[in-house]
């Protein structure tokens, strides 16, 4: 199965497809922005985005929404070109079939992209959303990608092998390792806050070498926000997602709901792990205290209006005391909230950033040092052009400190998916470019995307005079290039790239696109921003371009119209 999720670009009746209305999931999350004007100028100045962007930037968001025109950001959730749905009828057995004959599928990349600006000019990757730390091995990590599959490594992210290309899906939401046995692993497919397509709970019992599906999406959910297995009793494990809050005692066996509705998060008292917190989105905060049997709403200051999503994190070593972000309708914080006294009472701690502002939705992560309640990283969507990327505090969230660029070295890249911590206290972090790392408390981040190959293709094109030329569009690590048989991939533009065409004559030319249909040309030594009258279109994110095979100076753009 291909590493990637790759669309090729055609004509005719497709092109009308591409141009419908995006889908949107019912849990009342929006699209969100990206690019400001001032964002869009420093782009400019390093030759990585046309200036055209920024007038765009300028605008009101109430006039971008107005206009359909909401650039900058992740897609809209369900967003066709990139929803995926698992394969039909797909078994175990099915990973060992013998491969059809014909010409084999040949991996050309990219791993990594280079020079990515957002990455602070190195390498990225695609979007990571859940990282599962060996807990005593603390070279071992794996890590789930939203297209890529699950990854694993060995020597502490220096090198990753890909453990789940023939399941039936690379959508992934989410991993749970046993703390008992480490070489059990839970992958939960389906993407939480994009509703990408899942087919359930898979799990792999030798390190990710073999896996079985042990729920089908009915039983778990078609998007899985947390696995957790019972410290105590790895028979028992709980499932959160779209499904609500799913129970098995038997080891999979079966499968039972114990809390209903939509649940954002999950979390487990490893101490007294009948004590269990869920966030059930668009209503609080739940607890438990018999393992899942029964649960109660907390109340004890906490917000009961214009609650949405629901980011939990617990302390290990002070597991009474509990972090939650709140987030509002508005895509930001409703609330930071803190409790010591395992829920009972909870504090808003109104000095918080406001880090998730605007896309909460899709960028918000929580969790607390591994030796002190007190130290806290959050993790939203990024300092130049919103309210913070990577903020920490260590007196309890008094103070805050942003931290997405080290103090030391290192920044890492926008829209902070996941945080998670090693044996030895090392901070693992999952974003839109991939996979970073800090062993002292984000003053040094350390890029891991070297070996990693999980990019977000919205659509690939092949030069007509060089096979080994290939330029793509990708979720929001831009349009990127390979001009040889090597795998790495150079960064051409940066943001979110779409679909692009190589001028099959003039061999030089080429044409690429940003979001809702702005429209590029480059050559060797140039560029120019080429878009249409089409601006007051309703358009797709990703809307599509192409180029007539009988005349390379003549291209079809599709908005609501050709």
């Amino acid at each position: 199965m291909i590493r990637t999720t790759v669309s090729l670009a055609a004509a005719g009746a497709l092109m009308a497809a591409w141009c419908t209305t995006p889908r949107y999931e019912s849990r009342d999350i929006s699209p969100s922005f990206r690019i400001d004007a001032e964002k869009a100028e420093r782009l400019a100045e390093r030759g990585r985005i046309p200036t055209a962007i920024g007038r765009a930037g300028s605008e009101s968001r109430e006039e971008r929404e107005q206009e359909g025109r909401l650039e900058f950001g992740p897609p809209p959730p369900g967003y066709i070109r990139i929803l995926g749905d698992p394969v039909p009828d797909w078994t175990p057995e099915s990973m060992h079939a013998p491969r059809p004959r014909g010409t084999p599928w040949e991996f050309i990349g990219a791993k990594p992209i280079r020079n990515e600006y957002w990455s602070g000019d190195d390498d990225a990757s695609g979007r990571v959303i859940s990282i599962a730390p060996h807990p005593t091995n603390s070279s071992t990590i794996y890590i789930a990608s939203a297209s890529g599959g699950v990854w694993k490594t060995t020597d502490f992210g220096a090198t990753w092998v890909p453990l789940t290309d023939e399941l039936s899906t690379l959508n992934h939401g989410v991993l749970g390792i046993d703390p008992q046995n480490p070489d059990t692993i839970y992958a939960g497919t389906g993407e939480y806050t994009t509703g990408s397509g899942g087919d359930g709970l898979f799990r792999s019992t030798d390190g990710g070498l073999n896996w079985t599906r042990i729920a089908t999406a009915g039983q778990v959910g078609a998007n899985c926000s947390k696995v957790v297995v019972d410290p105590s009793n790895p028979l028992r494990v709980f499932v959160s997602g779209s499904a609500g809050i799913v129970r098995s005692v038997d080891g999979g066996a079966t499968w039972a709901t114990v809390l209903g509705g939509s649940c954002s998060d999950l979390v487990i008292n490893r101490t007294t792990p009948i004590v269990m917190f869920a966030g059930r989105h668009n209503d609080g905060i739940y607890k438990t205290v018999d393992g899942g049997d029964t649960w109660n709403r907390l109340s004890s200051g906490l917000p009961s209006t214009d609650v949405h999503r629901i980011v939990l994190a617990i302390s290990r070593s002070t597991p009474a005391t509990l972090y939650a972000a709140i987030i509002n309708g508005s895509a930001g914080l409703r609330g930071f909230y803190k409790t010591t006294n395992s829920g009972g009472a909870w504090t808003q701690l109104t000095s918080t950033p406001d880090f998730p502002r605007p896309q909460g939705w899709y960028d918000c992560c929580v969790i607390v040092d591994s030796s002190s309640a007190n130290t806290v990283y959050c993790g939203g969507v990024f300092p130049d052009y919103a309210v913070a990327g990577i903020i920490k505090t260590t007196d309890g969230g008094t103070t805050w400190t942003d931290i997405t660029r080290g103090s030391i070295a290192g920044q890492v890249h926008p829209d902070i998916q996941t945080f998670a911590i090693g044996p030895t206290g090392t901070l693992w972090v999952g974003c839109d470019g991939g996979v970073w790392k800090s062993s002292n408390g984000g003053q040094t981040w350390f890029n891991m995307n070297a070996t990693l190959s999980v990019t977000q293709n919205y659509n690939i094109a092949i030069s007509a005079s060089n096979p080994n030329m290939v330029i793509g569009g990708t979720q929001d690590n831009g349009t990127i290039e390979k001009n040889d048989a090597t795998l790495p991939w150079t960064q051409i533009v940066s943001g979110d790239g779409g679909f692009a065409a190589y001028d099959f004559v003039e061999t030089f030319r080429k044409y690429t696109t940003y979001v809702y249909l702005t429209v590029f040309r480059l050559t060797a030594t140039d560029w120019a921003e080429i878009t249409g009258p089409w601006g007051g279109d309703p358009a797709n994110f990703i809307a599509p371009l192409i180029m007539s095979p009988n005349n390379s100076h003549t291209l079809l753009g599709g908005t609501n119209r050709i």
